[in-house]
């Protein structure tokens, strides 16, 4: 069983289902210099700041950049709330899942700033070989057919 984000896992004889959505949104601490432009952020200023960026964990696919432009600076942390916590130390920029950082807008801890080049809602697959439905598989099918996503992110 996988669970991926993006389009649907194409070929490879795969039965998939969309759990869910998120919708993103390009976040900084309130003290990061691109949260004092005061207009919307374009491609220029990303290549001037350091992004963040959350490792791909799949194993055995070929590794895949979201959001990121040619040339762009950017460290890589192991999880999304890694992620958060360096955008909220002010360490970098990127876009977020707005369903895990509701709490940290309200506070100000970060601030969504407009781009030039907004990020798309992110549609987030189950996906899994039909002719090996053991027991364990056919218990979690029947119960992720359903919506999960933002449900299942921390926030």
């Amino acid at each position: 069983m996988i669970v991926a984000a993006g389009d649907g896992p194409a070929g490879g004889g795969y039965k998939a289902v969309s759990v869910g959505s998120l919708a993103f949104g390009f976040c900084v601490a309130p003290t990061h210099p691109l949260a004092l432009l005061k207009r919307s952020v374009t491609r220029d200023d990303l290549l001037l700041h350091t992004a963040i960026v959350v490792g791909d964990s799949a194993r055995s696919l070929s590794e895949r950049t979201v959001g990121l432009l040619m040339g762009q600076k950017r460290i890589t942390v192991p999880s999304m709330a890694a992620k958060i916590a360096y955008q909220v130390a002010g360490i970098g920029h990127g876009f977020l899942p707005l369903a895990c950082v509701q709490a940290d807008l309200a506070r100000g801890t970060l601030v969504q700033l407009p781009c030039e080049e907004p990020r798309p809602d992110e549609t987030f697959w189950l996906a899994w070989k039909p002719g090996r439905m053991g027991e364990a598989l056919k218990w979690w099918v029947t119960r992720l057919e359903r919506p999960l996503v933002p449900n299942i992110l921390p926030k």
